[in-house]
């Protein structure tokens, strides 16, 4: 094949001429397009073929020009940064894999999910340019979440409670898992919902939902540089192209003055400037001036730094991540029992199946480095507390839907043991999390585990400073 199409063009007659490799690329191009417009989810398999061939083979094929698409796509990137308010509420968040799953509590067959690939296929479509619009939408979710929970801190009996646990963790070395059980019990008597959920599981869920419009902005980056991928190829090539200079603009314009040098007309020097900012376009998608998250904790560190941004009450935020980490912990649990069960037979039980919830951490991770508490929760070693059996109570959320906190077939020893070891094991996932969430925005909220020294017994929450 390649000796055929490295022949020269041959003459028939006196006036036919047949060029072989010109009539292939001609019936490739042609071939090419026709497929991509009967199947457009197939034309980035189409360009990867389009580039082998001229790789392997020196065939300059011709580009369609046609829009991509996939079967992928799902929900559009727009529709979802529209909605940012729903995929915080009723989807969780997966850190590490990067991808939300719909916690569904009506028993659906199918739920939806929403990957990094779904949103490079709708960014692809779009363009570039829609990243920002979805950060500026989450700016503004933030905003309005970070503001209840200062205003949760800001009530008189949330602010004497953390006061009295402050003044409890003085002369101890750890907060343990019976002093946050506690102070959950006697926050959760402040009142409830018209729905029945209590304030203190509210701001759970809160938090929960900064974290997950805060994995939003990471997926949508991370889609951003995946459809930007495929031109890195040619910037390794020619690495000058794009980068930055001390000029006036901070930016070069190889192609365009390549072309003003050579005396071009209007046509390539208008071509050779989309070159140049397609060049700056691709190496700027994968600059550190694009990570969102850390600008985003930044902004609002910033504002709370001012003298009417911030208070004594988000001073004390720290205190109540144990308390929302053990609330936390029971409706996960719950959650995944939930899964299980409907996996195998309906249930009327309310509550939302879930098998991860990520966003807890990470917006944890990001409250603690907005107000500047990462040492000072460090201080408490929450994260190395041990949970003793007589620790270990009806989870409020089986509590809530009604459940018994044992199955008939097994002692309460035996249920009290098995909790015991789900909450440690969950407990240790937990830290885990918050140490990689704490990562994205240059902090780390968890220290490495070292050697517990002796301290006092276990407090079980009844000593007179924390009533």
């Amino acid at each position: 094949a390649l000796a055929l199409l490295s022949l020269r063009p041959l003459r028939l007659t006196a006036e036919d001429i047949v060029d072989l490799k010109d009539q292939v690329e001609l019936r490739l191009s042609r071939h090419f397009y026709d497929l991509a417009a009967l199947a457009p989810q197939d034309a980035e398999a189409y360009a990867r073929m389009r580039s082998v061939a001229w790789q392997r083979y020196g065939l300059d094929l011709l580009d369609g020009g046609l829009p991509a698409g996939s079967l992928a796509q799902g929900l559009d990137v727009i529709d979802v940064m529209r909605n940012v308010h729903l995929l915080a509420t009723q989807y969780c968040y997966s850190l590490h894999q990067q991808f939300f799953t719909q916690a569904s509590n009506q028993g659906e067959a199918k739920i939806r999910t929403i990957t990094v690939e779904h949103l490079a296929a709708s960014i692809r479509v779009h363009g570039y340019g829609v990243i920002n619009t979805a950060v500026n939408y989450s700016v503004g979710f933030i905003k309005r979440k970070l503001e209840v929970v200062a205003e949760f801190l800001a009530d008189e009996s949330v602010k004497s409670r953390l006061l009295a646990d402050k003044q409890w963790m003085q002369g101890r070395s750890c907060y343990t898992w019976a002093r946050g059980v506690e102070s959950a019990k006697i926050i959760r008597r402040l009142g409830a919902g018209r729905d029945g959920v209590s304030f203190l599981d509210k701001l759970r869920q809160v938090v929960s939902q900064i974290g997950n419009s805060l994995g939003y902005v990471r997926m949508v980056r991370t889609a951003g540089m995946r459809s930007m991928a495929g031109s890195l190829d040619f910037l390794e090539a020619a690495p000058w192209l794009g980068r930055r200079d001390e000029g006036p603009d901070g930016m070069t314009n190889e192609f365009l003055e390549a072309a003003e040098s050579t005396g071009s007309d209007v046509a390539v020097k208008e071509a050779a400037h989309l070159a140049d900012v397609a060049a700056r376009s691709v190496r700027r998608c994968f600059e550190a001036s694009t990570d969102h998250l850390n600008l985003l904790a930044d902004v609002f560190t910033k504002a709370l730094a001012r003298p009417q941004g911030g208070g004594v009450a988000p001073r004390l935020f720290h205190l109540l991540v144990p308390v929302l980490g053990c609330c936390f912990l029971d409706a996960l649990l719950f959650g995944r029992e939930l899964l299980a069960k409907r996996a195998v037979t309906p249930t009327g039980a309310k509550g939302d199946a879930v098998l991860f919830d990520d966003g807890f951490a990470v917006g944890v991770a990001f409250v603690l480095r907005v107000f500047g508490l990462e040492r000072d929760f460090q201080s408490l070693h929450w994260f190395q507390t041990e949970i003793a059996d007589s620790d270990v109570a009806v989870g409020r959320a089986r509590e809530a839907a009604g459940l018994p906190f044992q199955d008939s077939q097994r002692s309460a020893a035996q249920a009290a043991a098995d909790r015991r070891a789900l909450l440690s094991a969950e407990l240790g996932h937990l830290a885990a999390a918050m140490e990689a969430a704490s990562a994205l925005f240059g902090a780390h909220a968890v220290e490495s585990p070292a050697p517990e020294e002796p301290g006092p017994a276990a407090d079980t929450g009844d000593d007179a400073a924390g009533d």
